[in-house]
């Protein structure tokens, strides 16, 4: 009994296949199930590769930078790029503990904090 193939096997609900001479002999049914078991993966890869392509696609239009970009890696790098230029996305400053600079990325309200100017 071949029990080696455990993808085929478990594809087959069975623990192991009968082998003769070197050749392992299928029914009717266990070739079906083999078959429906490639269909459903190959469908599951197209639906797994457009939706990678669609969220590729709205990537690339928030911006020509990130169009541009080599590959899905340096995409997420342009988009970290310009979220960075933004003020008040960047958290690696905030320390809980300075209450001073609690804050000190965030842009002040110049209107609102016109004592401390």
């Amino acid at each position: 009994m071949k029990k080696e193939f455990i993808s085929v096997n478990q594809i087959l609900n069975v623990e192991g296949l009968n082998e003769m001479d070197g050749k392992i002999t299928l029914t009717v049914d266990q070739v079906k199930a083999i078959n429906d078991a490639i269909q459903a993966a190959k469908e599951g890869q197209t639906n797994a590769e457009n939706a990678l392509k669609g969220v590729v696609d709205d990537l690339d239009s928030l911006s020509d930078q990130v169009k541009s970009a080599a590959d899905n890696k340096a995409k997420v790098q342009a988009i970290r790029e310009v979220l960075n230029k933004i003020p008040g996305t960047k958290t690696s400053t905030n320390k809980e503990s300075d209450e001073n600079n609690k804050f000190a990325d965030i842009a002040t309200d110049p209107i609102n904090d016109y004592e401390n100017e």
